[in-house]
C-alpha cells in the first residue's frame, strides 16, 4: 500500500545551542519538519517508519541530484510527522556533497523531498519557507544594498562591511559618505586672524556638509589688546544674518578679563546636531564687545558624520 503526504509539510527553523559542537549531533543546524502522512486510502500511518529527507535545487531533478539527505527511524502517531532533520544518518548518495546542514549556505531556493520506507519519494517537493533561510544568518550574512537597523545591532564577534560602517587600522579617515567621516576648517593664529568689529558677528571659518546627520563643534580663541568686556561664538547656517541660534546650544558667551593687553580667551561649542537632505554650509562666527584696543579671533570648525 502506497503512502502519501496528506497535508503540506511545514518547515520551521530550530537552532540547537547556536554553534556549540556536540558528539550526539551530526550538526548543530536543524530544521523542524511537520506534516501528516496517510496511505493511498487516506488512512493515517502509525508505528515506526524509516523516513528519508533530501534537499534539492529544483522540483524535478533526479533523486541522485539531491544536495543533501539523511534518514531517520521515526515513530508516527495518527499520521502526524514531527521530525528535526539534521541529526540523522547522512546519505552518501547525494551529488551535492554536503554532509550536514552546517555546510549548506541557504542563499538559494531549496526544495524538501520526503520518502517513507521503500516507497517512491512523495510529491510534490516542498519549497523551504523563509524561516529555513534564517540558517544562513548563523554563518555569513551578505547584504548587497543597505542594512537598516531600527533598534540595536548586537554582535558577539566582529561586524565588517565593504561600505557604510567601516573601521580602520591604518590611521586614516573614514571615506566620504561613511559614518565617522570627519571634515574641518581652520583659521590659524597669525596674519589671517579675523579682526572683530565691536558687537558684530564676523565669520571665522566655514565647512560644507553633504546630505546626512552631522555633529558639529566649534572653537574660537580671542586675542584682546585692550579692554573687551564680553565675547560670543556661534555655529550658524546663515552667512550674513544671525537668527538661527539657541542660547546654550549653538550660541555661547564668555566674559574675558577686561584690562590686560595681550589677553587670550577660548570658547567652545562642544556639539551641535545638523541634519540636512540637500547639503549645508555651516559658519563659525565670533563677536566681541570691544571697549578699547582691538580684538581678533581665530579658530576651528569640525564636523563628524553620524548617519
Amino acid at each position: 500500500m502506497r503512502n502519501r503526504l496528506r497535508t503540506s509539510v511545514v518547515v520551521a527553523l530550530v537552532l540547537l545551542g547556536g554553534w556549540v559542537p556536540s558528539m550526539s549531533f551530526a550538526g548543530t543546524r536543524v530544521l523542524n519538519v511537520q506534516g501528516k502522512l496517510t496511505d493511498d486510502q487516506g488512512n493515517p500511518l502509525t508505528g515506526t517508519h524509516t523516513i528519508i529527507f533530501r534537499l534539492y535545487n529544483s522540483t524535478n531533478t533526479s533523486i541522485a541530484a539531491c544536495v543533501w539527505g539523511e534518514s531517520q527511524n521515526i515513530s508516527i502517531q495518527s499520521g502526524l510527522l514531527n521530525a528535526a532533520i539534521g541529526n540523522g544518518a547522512t546519505l552518501p548518495t547525494c551529488s551535492g556533497g554536503y554532509t550536514s546542514l552546517d555546510q549548506i549556505p541557504f542563499t538559494t531556493p531549496y526544495y524538501l523531498g520526503i520518502q517513507v520506507d521503500s516507497d517512491n519519494e512523495l510529491t510534490p517537493r516542498q519549497l523551504l519557507g523563509a524561516s529555513a533561510y534564517a540558517l544562513g544568518s548563523s554563518g555569513n550574512f551578505n547584504v548587497q544594498g543597505n542594512l537598516i537597523v531600527q533598534s540595536n545591532l548586537i554582535s558577539s564577534g566582529t561586524i565588517s562591511a565593504a561600505q557604510g560602517v567601516v573601521g580602520t587600522t591604518a590611521g586614516d579617515d573614514a571615506p566620504p559618505g561613511s559614518v565617522g567621516e570627519s571634515i574641518r576648517a581652520l583659521t590659524p593664529y597669525g596674519p589671517n586672524m579675523v579682526t572683530l568689529t565691536s558687537n558684530f558677528f564676523s565669520n571665522v571659518a566655514s565647512i560644507d556638509l553633504s546630505p546626512g546627520d552631522w555633529d558639529v563643534t566649534g572653537l574660537v580663541m580671542f586675542y584682546a589688546t585692550g579692554v573687551t568686556t564680553a565675547a560670543q561664538l556661534m555655529l550658524s547656517t546663515e552667512h550674513f544674518t544671525n537668527t538661527d541660534y539657541v542660547w546654550g546650544d549653538n550660541l555661547i558667551e564668555i566674559t574675558p578679563p577686561g584690562t590686560v593687553n595681550g589677553n587670550f580667551q577660548t570658547g567652545v561649542i562642544p556639539s551641535w546636531r545638523v541634519s540636512t537632505s540637500t547639503g549645508k554650509t555651516i559658519w563659525l562666527k565670533a563677536l566681541a564687545t570691544v571697549n578699547t584696543g582691538s580684538t581678533k579671533a581665530w579658530g576651528r570648525i569640525t564636523a563628524r558624520r553620524v548617519r
